[in-house]
């Protein structure tokens, strides 16, 4: 009712004055598209740090843990240990290594997370099985020419249409594919990786634990203070910014590129860890930082 009555009618009006194209259907497909997601997950001496998936960037921080276990597991740096008196990690040896793994996660989520529910429809609408499949499996596009054409019939889709470097959740939290990048780029003497977070600082979060185990992490954020600024008439809250997070200079094959009915980038995260053998609950973890959040993780 919220959506559909006054607040949402004002908030089309809002958007509208100022040049915008919402309507109220906008609004009602968007809460037939609201999600709740099984999180992603990697597990590191015992624990499991759950994030939501893309369209947010907590897979950044899952990437890096990954990495750091990778260098770990192959001798390529210490096994980080943090000793009594709260040292160890803080080494100059084991934060090089540590920001040198954040920075390759950076680099696969500013490359790759999407809308990942607006990628995996468009993949629905393809009619060949097989090729489907393969696209899924491997993340990538396998059809080397671009004038495939997958239906013949009158609404035709070619992977030139489809083509655009969606890479699935799978692939990218994949260990082998993970492990032989850590190792293959990690340079223990300098820094080589490129990824990182733009220079941002908002959001909003908070904890909530009850006697019984039970666990809330929540975040939430207008986006760049404010957001858009705009607030829509008797209604007392700013509107969002979010649109902010769409990749508009890659060109429009970036997977993040705006394009009508889809998310962008997103950079809060909640998060939670669990015990990896019971599954049962050991922290819930949340910061702010705008894109910095999954460092902070």
């Amino acid at each position: 009712g919220f959506y559909q009555s006054f607040p949402g009618q004002n908030i089309v009006k809002a958007v509208q004055k100022h040049g915008g194209v919402m309507t109220m259907e906008d609004l009602s497909e968007d809460l037939v598209k609201s999600t709740k997601p099984e999180t992603i997950s990697v597990k590191y001496r015992g624990l499991k740090l759950h994030q939501i998936p893309p369209n947010g960037q907590g897979i950044a921080g899952l990437i890096a843990l990954s990495g750091v276990e990778a260098l770990e597991s192959s001798g390529k740096i210490p096994c980080i240990e943090t000793k009594k008196d709260g040292s160890g990690w803080s080494s100059s040896q084991t934060l090089h290594a540590m920001i040198e793994m954040t920075r390759l996660g950076f680099a696969d989520a500013r490359a790759n997370v999407c809308d990942t529910a607006f990628h995996e429809d468009k993949l629905a609408k393809i009619k060949s099985p097989s090729l489907a499949t393969s696209l899924m499996v491997s993340g990538t596009w396998t059809g080397e020419g671009d004038d495939i054409n997958v239906n013949a019939n009158t609404d035709t889709t070619t992977t030139t249409e489809m083509r655009d470097n969606f890479k699935s959740n799978d692939y990218l939290l994949d260990k082998d594919r993970i492990s032989s990048r850590a190792k293959r780029v990690f340079n223990p003497d300098q820094a080589v990786v490129h990824g990182m977070p733009d220079p941002t600082s908002c959001t909003v979060s908070f904890q909530v634990v009850d006697g019984e185990g039970n666990a809330v992490s929540f975040v939430n954020s207008n986006y760049m203070g404010f957001g858009t600024g705009i607030v829509p008439d008797q209604c007392g809250f700013t509107l969002q910014n979010r649109g902010g997070g769409f990749t508009v200079d890659q060109g429009p094959d970036h997977p993040n590129v705006i394009e009508p009915h889809k998310r962008p980038y997103h950079t809060i995260q909640p998060g939670m860890l669990t015990h990896s053998d019971t599954n049962e609950l050991y922290a819930t973890i949340s910061n702010m930082g705008g894109f910095m959040q999954p460092q902070g993780h």
